[in-house]
């Protein structure tokens, strides 16, 4: 089931809902590209429920599209770099990759330069596809091996030697 986010606008305040592949998850009202579970508490979950099913799950006008990059950083001492990708509609995704995944896809496809903003792309469109707003891509994950899957099928431009 892929990811599904409507608005709610409930006591002037506007909550960004989405229904995920393992139930409900809100935007906060800060700017940090943080998805909380659960439904806000100003909003309730009979109206979420009700508005979502209106909508099949295949009713792809509530997935996410033209995401577009925003900014990256690394969380704090531990190298994990924390790619940030945005909606037209405001939504902030976010997919944190530690340098033992990009090891584990260098070693995968030796012969080839791997480019982590190709990488953090890929992965935020699986992650979005497989109904989750944000990852922390990880070795041996079903998005990590769609992603190497993709990468190795690409004709990456062949690393020098």
């Amino acid at each position: 089931m892929a990811l599904q986010i409507l608005s709610f606008f409930i006591e002037g305040v506007t909550w960004r809902v989405a229904k995920t592949s393992t139930g409900y998850c809100h935007r906060g009202l800060s700017t940090m590209p943080e998805w909380i579970p659960g439904i806000p508490s100003g909003v309730s979950q009979d109206i979420v429920e009700n508005t979502f099913q209106q909508f099949p799950s295949d009713d792809d006008s509530l997935q996410p599209h033209n995401i577009t990059f925003k900014l990256t950083y690394r969380v704090g001492s531990s190298n994990i770099e924390c790619f940030i990708f945005s909606s037209p509609d405001g939504d902030l995704f976010a997919v944190k990759i530690p340098p033992v995944t990009f090891i584990a896809l260098q070693e995968a496809l030796p012969s080839q330069t791997i480019p982590r903003m190709r990488v953090a792309r890929l992965a935020v469109q699986e992650a979005i596809a497989s109904g989750s707003p944000g990852i922390e891509l990880l070795p041996g994950s079903k998005i990590f091996e769609s992603v190497k899957t993709q990468l190795s099928g690409s004709g990456l431009q062949k690393a020098q030697v």
